[in-house]
């Protein structure tokens, strides 16, 4: 036998090691700046949608190897929960942290609130698919009290992502928060206390108890950098953003980029000092895929399902800095002739230009009609009996809005215009049980018929219901406990007044107690206001934690003011107020239900919390 070979083979075998060591182990938490780096959100257990961005990305193949040479890739937290194919997302981003480090190129997979839930054996949010793949980690040798006290079926998972565990092992090696260059990455969002205890100090903390090595620390609770969602809410206050001034300059970064709280897109707030990149990708929302481009730690883009890239307007030595914009409201026709109408629509902040689409009956698509800088349009030389045309609010950066709903021109036969039309008043509902009820208005002069229409929640969008020349419309065989309408007058031109406010319509189960009854998928509570007249109905204190949803509050026989809170930062921020019925849908975070009126007086109300 050849020593020499032999002795070779053995310090080859031992470099392998070594590099598939250093492959995984946890990285730095301060990384140089790189030329092209993609940012992605919240999996949650979606395989395909993980799959998809990444090639739209062009950062894996079809075979889902790496193809993204010396880029940066970056997952900002929750993988975990919700989904079926968490183990398939965690083991191909394990393979491809090799190939990425192979190519010159890295892949940072950050642990978000999910994964540290997972390690506590916080399982609320995991499917049975979810159980289902990690079922052969038990056996029945295994005695760990945590683990064989949860159901047989939760038990392979336990063993799988409890502290110490072979899973649990694979996340200690992902940070919680990273720089690269000046662009901080974390799940939830990092104060300025969090900056002070330092951003190292919570990474190694949250590694070492997932290993098993030490006590769960106090970073991954409620709030921490992983649950924070102070800089999430559609609109940031002066003082979020001063905060996430001062976080930044703590940590001598440009930017941040997190996750956590869903958005309809991804976006910026604070002058393009924060990013949110949750776009609710995982089938379980059903949102849009969308990954974050930062060019030379600057120039910022989106890129979008089909592989396309949307300029924002931020970084690349020029242009504007844009907002993304948000879906115009329906178009208004007015001045109706034989030939020729205007049609009118709300402004968008942020837009520089208007498309207009117009229907082609012949083509059955939409088509480009007219681009105008106003908020209003002109037809004339028109042949057709009716036309139809949208709104898109367009940006100097090149972004592009959300499309409006259509209007309906009918064009006059004799020559006449018609006037516009008041707004009609709010509708209000009556005669209401657990599957049927009537909406009701008052006429508006000049109005030849009315329009009907119902939110339809999966869109986000008012979609019509019905028209009528009535004033009252009766709905029967509902399968919805809480729906939305309101109403619009049309004029014999079919030109639409601006739309009523809107009605919420709570149906009855006829459960409950008390003086009155409560809608389906509401709790019954009475009792007494307190000294102060102030009072909370929650069972076992005043706020309670809840995930995106719908919260509402029915007040059903007695008089006092409801109203609910969102914890923000350090307080409680109101949300919504009503003395009869109110209605609340937002993302994950603590609520207080609260009730106000005259000292000591009863309270019969009824809460829902999603």
């Amino acid at each position: 036998m050849n020593l020499n070979r032999v002795v070779l083979n053995v310090f080859v075998s031992f470099l392998l090691i070594s590099v598939a060591n250093v492959a995984f182990a946890r990285p730095s938490t301060f990384l140089p700046a790189e030329k092209e780096v993609f940012a992605i959100g919240d999996l949650h257990g979606d395989y395909s949608a993980m799959v998809s961005i990444l090639r739209a990305a062009k950062l894996i193949d079809g075979s889902n190897n790496w193809i993204g040479g010396s880029k940066t890739l970056v997952q900002v937290g929750d993988q975990l929960d919700r989904g079926d194919t968490e183990k398939q997302i965690l083991d191909l981003f394990e393979n491809l942290i090799v190939q990425a480090q192979q190519s010159g190129g890295q892949v940072l997979v950050l642990n978000g609130n999910h994964e540290t839930m997972n390690v506590e054996l916080d399982f609320r949010y995991v499917t049975t698919g979810g159980f289902r793949q990690f079922e052969g980690y038990y056996n029945n040798s295994i005695t760990d009290s945590d683990v064989v006290s949860l159901p047989s079926s939760q038990r392979g998972r336990a063993v799988a992502f409890k502290p110490g565990g072979p899973y649990a092992k694979v996340l200690s090696e992902h940070n919680a928060i990273v720089m690269v260059g000046r662009t901080v990455f974390v799940h939830g969002g990092i104060t300025p206390s969090h900056a002070r205890y330092g951003i190292d100090n919570i990474n190694a903390e949250i590694s070492e108890w997932m290993k098993g090595y030490s006590r769960e620390p106090s970073s991954v609770g409620g709030s921490g950098p992983l649950w924070n969602r102070d800089y999430g809410d559609d609109t940031l206050s002066a003082s979020d953003c001063q905060q996430l001034n001062e976080t930044l300059s703590a940590l001598n970064a440009s930017r941040m980029v997190i996750a956590h709280t869903r958005q309809r897109s991804i976006n910026q707030a604070c002058d393009g000092k924060v990013w949110r990149v949750d776009v609710g990708m995982a089938s379980y929302y059903g949102g849009r895929l969308q990954a974050l481009k930062i060019t030379n730690d600057d120039l910022i883009q989106i890129v979008n399902q089909n592989g396309s890239i949307s300029d924002t307007g931020f970084g690349g030595g020029g242009g504007s800095q844009c907002d993304l914009l948000t879906t115009p409201n329906d178009p208004v026709a007015s001045n109706v002739t034989t030939s020729s109408f205007t049609v009118s629509w709300i402004g968008v902040a942020g837009a520089d230009s208007y498309l207009i689409k117009r229907w082609d009956s012949a083509a059955g698509e939409w088509v480009d009609y007219k681009t105008v800088a106003e908020t209003s349009l002109q037809v004339t030389g028109v042949q057709d009996e009716k036309v139809y045309l949208t709104v898109t609010a367009l940006s100097d950066c090149g972004e592009r809005s959300g499309t409006s709903g259509y209007v309906t021109i009918t064009m006059q036969v004799d020559g006449g215009q018609c006037e516009a039309l008041a707004k009609p008043n709010t509708p209000v509902a009556s005669s209401i049980t657990s599957s049927s009820y009537t909406i009701s208005w008052d006429g508006v002069s000049g109005a030849d018929r009315y329009l009907v229409k119902r939110w339809n929640e999966a869109k986000g969008a008012w979609e019509e219901f019905t028209t009528t020349t009535d004033t009252k419309i009766s709905v029967t065989d509902e399968q919805e406990s809480v729906v939305y309408f309101n109403v619009s007058a049309l004029n014999s031109c079919g030109e639409a007044s601006t739309a009523s406010s809107y009605v919420t319509v709570t149906l009855t189960d006829g459960s409950g107690g008390g003086s009155g009854t409560c809608p389906s998928g509401y709790t019954h509570y009475n009792g007494t206001l307190n000294a102060d007249g102030k009072a909370s109905p929650v069972d076992g204190g005043y706020y309670y934690a809840s995930s995106y949803g719908t919260h509402g509050m029915e007040n059903i026989g007695t008089s006092l003011t409801m109203s609910f809170y969102k914890w923000k930062s350090s307080q409680w921020e109101l949300k919504r107020s009503s003395t009869t019925s109110l209605s609340y849908t937002s993302t994950e975070g603590y609520y207080y239900p609260y009730l106000s009126g005259t000292p000591g007086a009863t309270y019969d109300i009824c809460l829902k919390r999603p």
